[in-house]
């Protein structure tokens, strides 16, 4: 996330970057997000602290850890999921209390574009 911990660069177009906007890649670890990102699959973010609801972000959570996930706003929740629930490493729906400054989470980024990692057969 930040830029002393890159070890790599993806090209994108010229015009994202109209209006100062930033960037930044993750490469996808696991299978929480399928069918829509794949392990191995690049996710490309605009730089933001803000999203929609139901958008795919980067997002820090209040213990500390980074994870990729579908953010969903209630009128009084934050909630965190993955796209597949069945998903190998147990990640299920949490949520946080909108209101509590001590369990918020920090949007990082919303994911924009994807580089499907590119298979050998």
């Amino acid at each position: 996330i930040e830029d002393s911990y890159a070890i790599n660069y993806t090209p994108i177009s010229k015009n994202w970057l109209r209006g100062n906007k930033k960037f930044f890649a993750l490469l996808v670890d696991g299978d929480s997000m399928e069918s829509e990102f794949h392990d191995g699959d690049i996710a490309i973010f605009l730089k933001t602290p803000v999203c929609d609801s139901g958008s795919n972000c980067c997002v820090r959570l209040p213990d500390g850890n980074v994870t990729f996930k579908k953010v969903t706003f209630t009128q009084d929740k934050i909630w965190i999921e993955p796209l597949n629930l069945n998903n190998s490493s147990g990640f299920t729906p949490i949520y946080f209390n909108r209101y509590d400054d001590n369990a918020s989470i920090e949007i990082l980024g919303v994911c924009v574009d994807k580089r499907r990692k590119e298979l050998n057969y």
